[in-house]
Parts: C-alpha cells; structure tokens; sequence
C-alpha cells in the first residue's frame, strides 16, 4: 500500500509539470561555447562574469575532453531544467557529453556545465548509465 501512495504521489506531480521549450538561441550559443574552447578562443564577451570564471578555471581540463572526443556530430535538446537553463546530449565522433546552457535577456551565456560519464576510467554514453557522475574538473563545479 505504501508504494502504491508514493507511486500515485509521484504520478500527481508528474502530471502538473509542463515541460518549458528550449531558448532559441541556446543551441547555437552552445555550439559556439564548445568550439571556443576546443580552440582555446573562448569569447568572454559574450559570458557573464561568474561563467568566465568557471570557464577559465577549467578550460584546460574540459578541452582535454574536448579533444579525445573529436567534432560535434550532432545535438539533441532534452529539457529545461527550474532554473531555464537548457539541457542537451551532444553527440562526438568519438564520444557523447551531456551540457547545459542559460542565457540571459542580451544572450550573454549565464550558466553553462558539462558531463562527461566515466565508468571504470572509460568514457561511456550517458544515455546507457541511470546516474552519470561528472569527471572533476567539469565547467559549473565550485
């Protein structure tokens, strides 16, 4: 009985929940962060102060991901998440990594976090681990 009341609590909250679509200009701005940084040009003019901060104390680590996963293959949106910040799998010629990205009102990029899952030492696809840890030294980590 006790499952079944949390099941039917879950299952109410579930259903008041509607899903906010992405912000337009997210994927591109998201496109355009990961490639900065994988050249080492990552344009702070078009980030907040606290996410140039994050972005120069771990661009080293998150390039190095960068280049043992190869290009963009593709992108797909997955949600927004309270805060609207938007969620995407973004697939590598070599690997798979889970971002998100907020914008603010001028498109400057105000939140961004990357994952990489790693199990064993061995990057693997988030989509095949139910809790996928981020790797130290993620984009967004204190």
């Amino acid at each position: 009985n006790a499952a079944v009341t949390e099941a039917q609590a879950v299952l109410k909250a579930i259903e008041q929940y509607v899903p906010l679509p992405g912000n337009p200009g997210s994927e591109v701005a998201l496109r355009r962060t990961i490639d900065e940084i994988a050249r080492d040009t990552p344009n702070y003019d078009l980030m907040t102060p606290e996410v140039v901060a994050a972005v120069q104390r771990h661009k080293r680590t998150v390039r190095r991901y960068l280049s043992s996963l190869g290009t963009v293959e593709s992108m797909s949106f997955l949600s927004t998440n309270a805060r609207g910040d938007d969620a995407y799998l973004v697939v590598f010629d070599k690997g798979v990594m889970l971002w998100e990205i907020g914008l603010t009102a001028d498109d400057k990029t105000s939140w961004i976090q990357q994952g990489v899952c790693l199990q064993n030492g061995v990057y693997v696809d988030p989509r095949s681990v139910p809790r996928c840890r981020s790797a130290p030294g993620a984009i967004g980590e204190p």
